[in-house]
């Protein structure tokens, strides 16, 4: 059980922010995305595939589908 609960909480905040990215407006905070991702680099890499507890985020917005459908 509580090994779903990180990849639910992610699936949770890949779908909140995908309304955030399909805004027609590109700007944006950085500071606060930092601040914000912040709480996903203890288990996420941003910069590479590398697993670390969760998968690596490079290249997640290239792909069509994520690897668990």
């Amino acid at each position: 059980m509580r090994r779903f609960v990180p990849a639910g909480l992610f699936a949770i905040l890949l779908f909140a922010s995908s309304s955030a990215f399909a805004r027609d407006d590109k700007g944006g905070d950085a500071a606060k995305g930092k601040d914000v991702f912040e709480q996903c680099g203890g288990c996420h890499n941003a910069d590479s595939t590398e697993r670390k507890m969760g998968p690596g985020l490079k290249g997640l917005f290239a792909k069509e589908k994520l690897s668990n459908g």
